[in-house]
């Protein structure tokens, strides 16, 4: 069942006795369901848990659906009007416009998304599964092409400033790992207008993540859209058929995209590291495995190993020190390592980067000339 995962990974949204008020506001989330129950001060012990069971079934919804939704999708949950005003009340739930409902644990984008009258696409839907969505942080918008009303000037503010929540799908081990996921820049919202295609994990405020990863296919450039697509297969957010499917679906001049795909890839620093490599004519394989090693980001021409650093990933202590370690076992075991960062894939700076592996590389087939007497 999907909501099991989010009601883990939201304990603050379930009822607790020593529940307190969560930041700038009066009224904590958990405490909605004693508010609720307080309220009925005459009732019986069978309408204090009648209350109560309603309180858990709307907590429940909110957070299947990511702590946004419709009035019309509430109700067919199951949820009454009675308990949507109950929780408006109690100050659980908010009004962001006529119809649609937020829990204060609802972020910015979300709410520029529902101001604005569309739902989150592209990049900014892709991160809510921890998909690459590229080193750009504007809004990205997705809008029916038959819609005519949006207001795109009521989504230019960042509203709020409440993390930006994981989809409600993703599982509770991979959301620790993504950590802090990017907010969208204020200004005004980049639109797709395009026909869903896919409702599969689709929720009010944001598109599937097929649709979401077509729209990216065609917004970005070559290398970030392969990015995009690598890691969309990596992390299992699209399926291998799916895939296929969706290739299907591109037009003729982004096809070709398909075999530049590479789902060992790691990071979307990874594929782009690699596709530049590939363009200037060296052979690479991600992810090899080294012994005593273990599995580097990626061995350039069989020679010379390379990790690619990314600066959310590598930031913590435990981390550096993991990477100092393989570093020394790659040279320990007679193989080159270097390193570069996220600082060195800026078209102005990649060529240092590049003309630092391609030395590299011809120094370790002089070494290993040298070591074997074999020609190379």
């Amino acid at each position: 069942m999907r909501n099991k995962p989010a009601l883990r990974r939201f304990p603050a949204l379930l009822p607790s006795r020593d529940a307190r008020p969560l930041p700038h506001s009066g009224v904590g989330i958990r405490t909605f369901p004693q508010l609720w129950v307080a309220g009925i001060r005459t009732s019986s012990a069978r309408q204090q848990s009648e209350a109560m069971d309603a309180s858990r079934r709307l907590i429940a919804a909110m957070e299947v659906l990511g702590q946004a939704a419709r009035r019309s999708t509430l109700l067919g949950r199951g949820v009454t009007g009675a308990e949507l005003e109950a929780g408006i009340a109690s100050g659980f739930l908010e009004r962001p416009k006529r119809g649609w409902y937020v829990t204060r644990a609802a972020d910015s984008d979300q709410k520029r998304a529902i101001a604005a009258g569309a739902r989150l696409g592209c990049v900014s839907a892709l991160r809510r599964w921890g998909v690459w969505s590229g080193p750009a942080n504007g809004l990205h918008l997705h809008s029916a092409q038959t819609s005519s009303r949006l207001r795109l000037d009521a989504a230019r503010a960042i509203l709020g400033l409440q993390p930006v929540l994981p989809h409600p799908t993703v599982p509770p081990r991979r959301a620790r790992e993504l950590g802090d996921i990017w907010r969208c820049a204020a200004g005004r919202p980049i639109v797709h207008w395009r026909t869903q295609t896919s409702e599969a994990d689709a929720l009010d405020w944001i598109v599937s993540p097929a649709d979401a990863l077509a729209q990216a296919i065609r917004c970005q450039d070559g290398e970030h859209a392969v990015a995009c697509i690598d890691s969309a297969l990596r992390h299992r957010v699209i399926s291998a058929e799916g895939w296929r499917t969706l290739v299907r679906g591109l037009p003729e001049r982004l096809r070709p995209l398909d075999k530049k795909v590479d789902a060992r890839a790691d990071s979307g620093n990874e594929s782009i590291v690699r596709l530049r490599l590939l363009a200037a004519g060296m052979a690479v394989e991600p992810q090899a495995p080294i012994a005593g090693v273990g599995a580097v980001d990626m061995v350039v021409d069989g020679l010379v190993a390379l990790e690619v650093d990314s600066e959310g990933f590598h930031r913590s202590r435990e981390q550096r020190r993991i990477d100092r370690a393989r570093t020394l076992l790659a040279l320990a075991f007679g193989m080159p390592s270097m390193r570069i960062g996220p600082e060195h894939l800026p078209r102005d700076e990649w060529p240092l980067a590049l003309a630092a592996v391609q030395r590299q590389v011809a120094d370790a087939r002089v070494l290993l000339r040298m070591r074997t007497g074999r020609p190379l």
